[in-house]
Formats: C-alpha cells, structure tokens, sequence
C-alpha cells in the first residue's frame, strides 16, 4: 500500500526495476560468455571430426565440397588443368546453390591466376570474394528460377542468386519465362495469386526480407477440348471460430477424398493428357499426387482415403516413417536396445509382431510378470505363453544385437515374425511390402554411409523421420499399382503430376525455433546465439526477426512450388480458422475475387459435431460356453490345416528317412533348410580355427557364389572374386579361405572333367511333377557326358578324413537322388551319376551315391507319402 512507502512507492518501484535490468544484464553477459565458449567448443569438435573423416577415407558431401575449394584456392596449376578440362559449366537450379558451389564455378571459369611460363602468379583470384573474380565470356551459364528456392536448410542463399545474377549478367538475364508443363487456366490463376504472394511490390504480407520480381509463366501447352482446367478451391474458413486444429485437418482431409472419390466417379470431367499416346485419356489414380508440407496431417488423408475406398500409399521417406509397419519394428528395435525401457517393450509386445493383446499383458502382470525379458517369467503361465515366447524372442535378439548389423536383425525379425505374410491383413498389402523393404533398404544405407551399432542407427532413424527432417527423397512405386500418392512438397521438387492436390494447409505458420539456436549474419562475422526464450547474444533479435521474414518468405515459395507441379488440373485447400495466418487463409482470400472467371470453388462437408455416446442394444450373438468350445474346435482345425508341412527340402527328405542330420552346411539356397558346419577363420588369428555358425555359413554361400561365376577353364579371378563374396557376406577376413578352398574344389576330377564335357550348366533350376506334389530347386553344376548327365553338390563342410566324409555322405545320400530325380524327369535324360565335392582350404574329396536308382526310388516313395509339395 502507498502509505507502507511513505506515501510514494515510485522511487523504490525505480529502484526493483533498475535492479532487475542489472541482474537480467548481467545474465546475458554471463551467459553470452558461456555461448561463445560453447561455439569454440562445437567449432573445435567440428573441424575435428572432419579431420578425422578425411583421415579414414569416409568423407561427407559437405567435405568433398570444401577440399575441391582448398584444391582450386591453393593450387593454380590444378585450377588451369581443370578449366582447360572443362572449358564450359552450366549450373541448372541454380537457385539451390551455396556459397561454395559457386566460388568452386568461379574459380573454373575464370582464367585469372594461371602461372606464367615461370610458375609466377600475377594476380590470386582466391584472394577476392568469388564475386570480384572476373569470369571469362561464355565459360559460364547459370540457370535458376528464385521463386523456387525451398534448400535454405541446405545453406541455398536467395541473396547468392540475386547477387550472381548481378555479377554474371549484368543487368541483363535472360528470362525463360515459357512454362511446358502447365495449362493456361492453372498458370492464370498462379500468376495472379502467386504475384500477390510472392511479389517484390505487392505481396499480401508486405515486403518480403529479400525481393524478388515475380515473372509470369506463360503455356506453351494449350487446355484440353471441352475440359474445365481451372483450378479448385477446397473449403475455406471453418465455421467454428474455436475449431481445433485436428480436427480442422479432419475436415479438410474428408474433403480431399471426396473431391478424389468424385474424380474416380466421373473421370470424364477430369480428363488428363498422355503424352506416350499423345491424346486426351480418363485419369487413374495413379495420376493424382497429394502434396503437403510436413506430415502432421498425413494419418487424417489416409484415414479420409480409407473411409472412401480410394487407395494411396505415401511415396516420400520421411512420410514412411510414420506408416504403422514401420513403426511397429522401430518399437521392436528400441526394445531389443534397453530391455529396461518398458514402454518401448510393451509397444513391441502390442504390435502385430507380437500381436499380444491387452488381456495377455494384463495376465503376464498379474502373475507378477516383469517387463524386463532379461528376467524369468511367472512359472504360472509357463512357457508357452504368447507373451512369455515374445519376450524369449527379444531376449535373443538382444543377445545377438552385437553380432548382427541393424540390416541383419530387421531382416532377421521379418523372417521370425513372418512380417511379410502379416501385410496381408492390410488392404494394400503391396504397399506394406514396399514399406518394409524400404526401412530395410534405409538400414543398408545406413551402415554403407555412417555405420554403427542398433542403438545408433534408431537415433539415425528418429532423425529421418522427424518433422522437421530433410530427407524428402521419392520413393519408387510398384510399375502397376494403381494409387494415389502422398508426397511432401520438397519430395516432389523436379516432378510433375496429370492431377495435383495441394493439402496440409491449415497449419498457422511459426516464426521462431525453439531450443538453442545459432544465426549467422550476412557480413561473415561471428556467429549469434540463443538458448531458451531470454539468454541469449547480443543482436540475436535483430538477426532473428529478419531469419523469421526469411523462413516465411521460403514458406510461400514452398507453396508456389507445389502449386506448379499441376500438369492437367490443380486442387488447393483453403481451408483455414477464422484469424488465423496460414496458407489456406491466404489461398482462400486470394482467390475469392477469381471464382467464377479464373477458379472455382469445392465446398466442405458439413461437419455435425458429436453429440452423446449412443447406448446401442447388443444383438444376442449365442455366445455361450458351448458356442465358444465350437468356435475353439472349429479354429484349431483350422490352424492343424494350415500347419501341415506344405513343402519338404532335400534335407528334410533324408531326415524323414534317417533322422535329423548333424552337421549339415548351409550353401545359402535354402533358407533354413541347412545347418552351419564350415570352414571359418576367426579374424585376427595366426592359424586356422574351425568353427561352427553363422560366418561359417557366409563362408560356404562365399564358395558357392565364386564357383558359379568362375570360369573352370581359366580361373585366374578366383581371388578377386573370393574378396568380393568375402565382402557380400560380410567375412573379408576369410578371403584368402573362400579362394584356397574354391582352388581346392577345381582339382576335384568332376570339376576337371566339367572343363571337357560338352555342356555344363551353374546353379541350375529343375521343377517336377510327382504325383500330387512338385520338386524344384537349383543344382550346383549339371555336367553333361555322352552317357547321360551328372548332378555335382558342393560341400564345405569341416572334414579330417574319408572315415568323416563317409559319415557325412550316409546324410546327403537322399539329399543327392531327390536333386538327380529331379533332373531326370525334368529334361527326360538319365543321370547317370551324382558326386559331392568336400572342399576345404587345404584338401578335397569327392563321393558318389553308389546306389543312386535305389536311392531316387526311396526318395520318390517319400515324397509321395508325404502329400505335400517338396521344394529342394
């Protein structure tokens, strides 16, 4: 109260204020001071790690970038041999390129500072700014459109082009302003939204940070006959002034599928152009691309697209990542990393590769069972329960998760979990292949370009699929699948598409980052910093004001370039909430004086908003005991018939026959049908070390792989080709191994005689009839001799003597005659012989099945009792 201060509270109110500006100025200081410490540290880390790839040969694209610069800054004659080498450059796309990528173009073209006769440099061109360098006539030509400069995260500098275009041209570019790709109506109306937009004198937001003169396209194409191109307008403002913005994603994502359901049903009113038949066709679905800028409302189209029958698939990377498959391995993965992260084990255990559902979960927890797969499961429940077997599958993957690339371990749980027979409960399970292939593909990728363990390719992961993340690359399609696809705008750069939607426009647009920033101003000094909403350098706010005007100002380009990717007909949201400022705002504005004469409008649905939960009455299904025993009886026949062994291997002929065989390698042909016996040598070590397992496998599919693609006759590339299988499968150590051990199997006398017989034929596929069921398989090397043919087996497994090898042979003996019937009825010749070849790095030997009609007779007589399909 006043009279607590004397009667004036005001200088003791001055006072707290001066204070509090000194504490909060003081704070700056000292946190500025922690940031500039911070920014020398990062700076150290990061030419030391570059230092570090340069020194291990695993460069990145950024490195390859700055070297070529210090090779033509620092070595003249290296820069003349290089412009005499390449007298011309064109750089298209120029609006994309970075600081360096045009100070590496200057320094080519311009002949300033070649050596004289005598080594002597009159004038050093990397001693100027590159645009002080001057470039020789003709050496050079840019081409670049800066309405479409969408790469700033790429360090793409607008101002660069502007400043190149001044540099270059003098005043005086040349505009190639004729547009091949679009029809008239759509370019009517982009120029003059986009004019507004964009434009240096009159854009809707007022001046842009950097201005640019919008130039207007003009069509080379003309519309098609009694085809209505103008483009439509979906929705607008939403009625609700409160709407939320999910539910404003909703809306507009039902609106997009009704306006594609509608182009489905009456495709004569959307009418594309073919340019192979060069006529006027009906539009697939396949035609239509839905662009967005981020994937916030991407489960909304799908969902949209599902409820209208219509199918799609998301054909950019970092839209995959959020696809159901995708995550349900991640959630896999991140469990087999820390078994203590117990959300991430009951994500795996929910997902359809474990398929446990929350009554499982609910048991395994009131039996007192833990999370942790690492401790024992309740004995009450026993180890046949769902949950119990999942957690024995990730307790053995992350025991292997160091033995096993991240590429090795998704395929392995694809191949245990049967990922790919559960895309048939997916209506497009095509699409869910793609999708599984593609993560697969991304953790090859992963360990070619980066390498690491499983823990860092998932945070490579996270990073691919963030957001905010930059890798936008188009993923390839199936040839015949008819879909529509869901792209991000930057994934659709450089394509074009018959019928383009533009969606995901509601989103109200944000200026600031959040977290720790760094923005770098424009003159080259040092860098400004923020941390958090206050601490942060001085002049951060003025640089940030102007990076904020820069982002939204590459939003609108953004937008521009979605927009022109139409061919035939352009579709636009624009829906948005009442006040807000997003691009539907700004399209649904801008086009309100267009309708009618330029655009045409597409009204939302009317959205009922929800009202109480209806009790509805429950039929009386008959769920009784007695019902439900039936439903248990009927589904376990069900299950025994779909358990029935539908396809036997050779192996698995000779086990019915004798028992399971121990020992038997694995040649790579069969997945699963062959065990691992090999000749393996542990890396590192002096001497040999037989051993069994998965190298030893990779050993023996190493061999097979050289002696299908060596030639008998000549085989001088035994080693080069024993280092190339050595690296396919991962065991370069053993190279010199696979090469002794092929060396080896050539002095066997089948291979020998392979070398002079009249025909021979590697890996080569047999299929037959036998009675109800069909063998096929591949057979090693098939000689042909003027008494009939001979099927040759190859065999690396780890045998000492002829006492071990004859052992052996009591194994293969059916293995050979189900290959050698095979043969024989395939191509109705007889075979007259089947050898194995024993090969290993310091001795061969060779064995024939004795009694091979007997033996053929026995396997036939198996195969037909066994009513199935017998695969070899």
């Amino acid at each position: 109260k006043k009279e607590n201060w004397g009667g004036d509270a005001k200088p003791y109110r001055d006072k707290i204020s001066a204070a509090n500006e000194a504490m909060e100025a003081f704070q700056n200081r000292a946190m500025e001071q922690v940031l500039r410490r911070l920014a020398i540290e990062v700076a150290r880390f990061t030419i030391q790690s570059a230092r570090e790839r340069a020194a291990e040969g695993r460069l990145e694209f950024h490195d390859l970038l700055v070297l070529a610069r210090q090779l033509l800054r620092d070595h003249p004659r290296a820069r003349a041999e290089l412009r005499n080498r390449y007298a011309l450059l064109l750089l298209d796309e120029f609006q994309d390129t970075d600081p360096i990528q045009i100070e590496l173009a200057v320094l080519l073209a311009s002949s300033m500072g070649d050596p004289d006769d005598a080594g002597e440099i009159a004038d050093d061109p990397a001693a100027r700014p590159w645009h002080d360098v001057p470039v020789d006539p003709g050496c050079l030509f840019v081409v670049g459109d800066p309405k479409q400069s969408i790469y700033r995260f790429r360090r793409a500098d607008l101002n660069l082009f502007l400043e190149a275009r001044r540099s270059l041209a003098e005043d005086d570019p040349v505009a190639l302003v004729q547009n091949f790709r679009t029809v008239p109506s759509i370019l009517s109306w982009v120029n003059k939204v986009f004019g507004k937009i964009i434009g240096a004198d009159d854009s809707v937001d007022g001046a842009p940070a950097i201005p640019i003169d919008y130039v207007a396209l003009e069509a080379f194409r003309e519309d098609g006959p009694r085809i209505d191109h103008r483009p439509v307008i979906l929705g607008g403002v939403h009625p609700d002034p409160k709407v939320r913005a999910d539910e404003l994603r909703m809306v507009e994502a039902g609106t997009v599928a009704l306006a594609i359901a509608e182009i489905r049903a009456e495709p004569g009113k959307w009418q594309v152009y073919d340019e192979d038949d060069e006529q006027w066709r009906n539009p697939r679905l396949s035609d239509i691309a839905i662009l967005i800028p981020t994937r916030a409302s991407l489960r909304f189209l799908q969902q949209a697209l599902d409820e209208v029958d219509v199918p799609s698939r998301a054909d950019t990377g970092v839209l995959l990542y959020d696809q159901p498959e995708i995550r349900s391995v991640l959630a896999v993965l991140t469990a087999i990393v820390d078994p203590a992260d117990q959300i991430a084990v009951v994500a795996a255990l929910r997902s359809p590769l474990f398929a446990c559902g929350d009554d499982d979960l609910y048991r395994w927890k009131s039996a007192h069972g833990s999370w942790d797969y690492r401790q024992a499961g309740p004995d009450v429940l026993g180890p046949d329960h769902v949950v119990a077997r999942a957690m024995g599958s990730l307790q053995a993957w992350h025991g292997e998760r160091w033995w096993l690339e991240p590429s090795e371990l998704i395929n392995r749980i694809y191949e245990e979990r049967k990922a790919f027979a559960l895309a048939f409960a997916d209506s497009r399970p095509r699409d869910a292949w793609r999708r599984l292939r593609y993560l697969l593909d991304q953790a090859r990728a992963f360990q070619e370009a980066k390498g690491g363990d499983l823990r860092d390719f998932l945070a490579w992961a996270a990073l691919q699929g963030a957001d905010g993340a930059r890798a936008h690359e188009p993923t390839l399609p199936e040839a015949d699948d008819d879909a529509v696809r869901i792209m991000t705008i930057h994934g659709a750069k450089g394509l074009e598409f018959p019928i383009t939607v533009v969606s995901g426009l509601t989103t109200v647009h944000r200026s600031r980052s959040q977290g720790v920033q760094v923005l770098w101003p424009d003159d080259g000094g040092e860098p400004r910093f923020k941390s958090g909403s206050r601490a942060g350098s001085t002049q951060f706010e003025e640089l940030a004001d102007l990076e904020g005007a820069m982002n939204a100002d590459e939003k609108n380009r953004l937008l521009y370039v979605a927009c022109t990717r139409a061919r035939d007909h352009l579709l636009v949201s624009g829906f948005h909430k009442e006040g807000s400022e997003s691009h539907g705002q700004r399209i649904s504005a801008l086009s309100q004086d267009l309708l009618g004469a330029v655009a045409r409008s597409y009204e939302a649905p009317v959205m009922i908003p929800p009202g109480p939960p209806v009790q509805l009455a429950m039929p009386d299904t008959g769920d009784t005991v007695e019902a439900r025993a039936d439903f248990i009886a009927d589904r376990e026949s069900l299950l025994r018939d779909q358990s029935v062994v539908r396809s036997l291997s050779a192996t698995a002929i000779a086990r019915q026959a004798q028992g399971a065989a121990d020992g038997e390698e694995g040649d790579g042909e069969e997945t699963g049908a062959k065990a691992a016996t090999d000749y393996s040598l542990e890396p590192g070590d002096g001497q040999t070390v037989w051993r069994r397992g998965r190298a030893g496998t990779a050993i023996g599919r190493a061999v097979h792989g050289v002696l299908q693609a060596l030639s008998f006759a000549d085989p001088g590339r035994c080693e080069a080709l024993a280092r190339a299988q050595a690296h396919a499968e991962s065991v370069p150590w053993a190279a010199d191994q696979i090469a002794a051990t092929v060396r080896q199997a050539l002095t066997s006398p089948i291979l020998q005689a392979a070398v002079h017989a009249p025909r021979s034929f590697k890996e080569l596929f047999v299929s037959m009839p036998l009675g109800d069921v069909v063998v096929e398989g591949y057979v090693d090397l098939l000689v042909e001799s003027e008494q009939g043919l001979i099927v040759v087996d190859y065999k690396t497994d780890a045998v000492a003597s002829e006492a071990e090898v004859d052992a052996k042979m009591a194994h293969y003996r059916l293995q050979g005659a189900t290959y050698a019937l095979a043969v024989a009825q395939t191509t109705g010749r007889p075979v007259i012989d089947c050898v194995f070849v024993f090969a290993g790095p310091n001795q061969v030997f060779e064995r024939r099945v004795t009694d091979l009609d007997d033996a053929m007779a026995q396997v036939r007589s198996i195969a037909e009792a066994s009513g199935a399909s017998v695969s070899v």
